[in-house]
């Protein structure tokens, strides 16, 4: 969910050169970055979960409200203690500036030790109700959207037919140029439906034809044996990269259309 990350970033600020003269607080800081880094995992494993209980959605809910507080209360130690005792300034100054900002330091401190007891208790809490156990036991069935518009029957669409004789037309220019057609649009609208029944009323036309479904992170193995084997090709699971299964289909597709 990304929450973590501007935390993490300014516990890191904080560790630095600039501030290496807060050394009552660098320990406490160091402790909170190395344990929220770890929640911050968790989070990431929760979002690779397509359904969480609701104990861990509550759980989440109360380290997202943690973790904005804790900025919160950085942000203000940043801009009322830290710059302040950054100033290069005399002694006599840095003197005045130490009993202006000493309640600040106090209280931010307190807020502090405050902050490191609610992570060690939200930790705790991790471990007690066991969400570790349930989000590895979570069984994750995705489902791609776009797999049941392959099967479903043109007839569905609401004018499809100007559509469809445009495409058709773009594929079937005699020019026989290498081209690409985009078909886009919100979700729902029936592209994939849309490109699977030009595919099928134009493919007899073609020497060699695959039909893949590409997702926005997907196994580029899976997907060029996919079109290996629609080409007609024995498929080449042991090939050692991509671009072993690039080649082969370069070198098979280089005299067909």
């Amino acid at each position: 969910m990304g929450v973590m990350i501007p935390l993490l970033a300014k516990l890191t600020t904080l560790m630095g050169e600039k501030y290496k003269r807060l050394k009552g607080l660098r320990k406490e800081v160091s402790f909170l970055k190395d344990e929220l880094t770890t929640i911050n995992a968790f989070l990431e494993k929760m979002d690779n979960v397509h359904e969480l209980d609701s104990l861990a959605k509550n759980w989440r809910k109360h380290v997202i409200e943690m973790s904005y507080d804790i900025e919160d209360c950085i942000d203000n130690f940043i801009q009322h203690v830290a710059e302040a005792d950054d100033n290069k300034v005399g002694i006599l100054q840095k003197a005045c500036q130490y009993v202006r900002t000493f309640n600040d330091h106090n209280r931010i401190a307190n807020q502090i030790k405050q902050i490191k007891n609610h992570v060690i208790q939200e930790s705790e809490r991790r471990i007690r109700y066991k969400l570790d156990y349930c989000i590895s036991n979570t069984t994750t069935v995705f489902i791609d959207p776009r797999l049941s518009a392959l099967y479903k029957e043109a007839s569905s669409l609401v004018g499809i037919d100007d559509q469809k004789k445009a495409i058709i037309n773009w594929v079937m220019d005699h020019e026989r140029q290498l081209k690409m057609a985009s078909i886009v649009g919100s979700g729902g609208l029936g592209k994939t439906t849309l490109a699977n029944v030009v595919y099928h009323e134009v493919r007899g036309q073609f020497n060699c034809k695959a039909f893949v479904s590409v997702s926005q992170k997907p196994d580029m193995m899976r997907v060029l044996n996919s079109a290996i084997l629609q080409v007609g090709q024995p498929e080449f699971f042991n090939a050692c990269e991509i671009q072993d299964l690039i080649n082969i289909l370069r070198e098979y597709l280089q005299d067909k259309r």
